[in-house]
């Protein structure tokens, strides 16, 4: 975990205190290890100053409902960019740069139950930076205006076989059969790939591989 340590240490190095707090985005196509990155990011920052100085926020509690997802016809795309409330998303995150004074309560997202779960993560005012990650920080659409909200924008770098691995290890765990979680790669998460890879050049800076337990 050395790498980590000095992307640490060179952020602490390089960050100054401010009135607001302050935000880093990190993006990344589908199972790259964005929100183990993260949540280990967290930690290290909160080992060498104190706890509650990062929270790690993930885009990921903004999935829509499982009934919501049957409700709009939209259970077959979880995962994909129409499936998220984009705009919950970005008042939270504002809210979080200006909201110094009260704790705030954000939502997040559980594999094992395939749902959200709301109020789960707490940010209290004495927390400094906030650490939010997911597929879609560059989209354009409702998902304009998100990379704008980061003081830093980061994408993190994953080898693509490493990746389809792990999308249908997690479709299988889920209950899916080989062939249909292949099927659920090909329809879902390839194209969302080929959508978040291009957008790879927007951010500040770009993180190489890493060695996580994912």
């Amino acid at each position: 975990m050395r790498q980590l340590q000095d992307i640490a240490i060179d952020f602490l190095q390089n960050h100054t205190p401010q009135p607001t707090r302050t935000i880093v985005g990190i993006a990344g196509v589908p199972a790259a290890g964005k929100t183990t990155f993260a949540a280990l990011f967290a930690h290290e920052l909160n080992k060498m100053i104190r706890l509650d100085f990062a929270v790690h926020v993930p885009m990921d509690g903004f999935h829509l409902s499982n009934r919501q997802l049957s409700i709009q016809g939209l259970s077959e795309r979880k995962g994909a960019p129409e499936t998220f409330d984009v705009h919950g998303y970005k008042h939270l995150l504002q809210r979080l740069r200006q909201d110094r004074d009260d704790n705030v309560y954000a939502p997040d997202f559980s594999r094992e139950l395939g749902e959200l779960i709301a109020g789960s993560i707490r940010i209290t005012p004495e927390t400094q930076v906030i650490i939010t990650e997911g597929n879609y920080l560059f989209n354009g659409g409702a998902w304009t205006g998100v990379a704008a909200q980061c003081d830093h924008t980061w994408f993190l770098d994953a080898e693509l076989q490493t990746v389809q691995r792990r999308l249908i290890d997690r479709q299988i765990q889920s209950g899916k059969t080989l062939e249909d979680a292949q099927q659920w790669f090909q329809t879902v998460d390839e194209p969302n790939i080929n959508d978040v890879l291009p957008r790879r050049s927007s951010a500040d800076r770009i993180i190489g591989l890493i060695e996580l337990t994912v």
